[in-house]
């Protein structure tokens, strides 16, 4: 796959103690898809083996919350994915600016970890992409302009063409 952005495939991963909700994101068209899977590891394995044959060279970038120190130690065997583990709290309040029921709900936490990973590729502050306006996404030069950053001050980050699909989906 040839994408601007560093991963081809964003998966997001919610696990309970009897299922994973998983969130893949294709980063090159914005297509979104879900998945439910069972915490066995054969299942995961099966699901990542299917995953593996339907995007042999592809980049995969996976989140998931922290602690899991099994699933880690399981995924670290797969080379071709990067794992990137969330602090539960950053999950937390990211869902918190989006739910104004604060429920949780591990469908859209899976979504939310994906998402995670998506504004770590622009290098936004959760508070920054909360704030983020239609009218500060700059198309032509594939920028954003953050307003009130850190420290109050204002800065422009560039975005790659598959990132400004995505915020478009938004």
């Amino acid at each position: 796959m040839n994408s601007p952005h560093p991963y081809d495939l964003v998966l997001g991963l919610d696990r309970s103690d009897q299922k994973a909700d998983l969130c893949l994101i294709e980063t090159a068209t914005g297509q979104r898809r879900t998945a439910v899977v069972d915490t066995a590891p054969e299942a995961l394995w099966e699901w990542l083996a299917e995953l593996r044959q339907q995007h042999p060279d592809a980049r995969v970038g996976l989140c998931l919350e922290q602690p899991a120190v099994h699933l880690i130690s399981f995924l670290e065997a797969y080379a071709w994915i990067t794992l990137h583990p969330i602090n539960p709290i950053t999950l937390q309040k990211y869902r918190e600016a989006f739910v104004t029921s604060r429920a949780k709900d591990d469908t859209k936490d899976a979504e939310y970890l994906a998402d995670l990973r998506l504004i770590y590729h622009t290098g936004l502050r959760v508070g920054e992409a909360v704030r983020l306006k239609v009218t500060e996404i700059d198309g032509a030069s594939l920028r954003l302009h953050v307003r009130q950053g850190k420290g109050g001050k204002d800065r422009c980050v560039p975005v790659s063409a598959a990132m400004l699909q995505e915020l478009r989906g938004f």
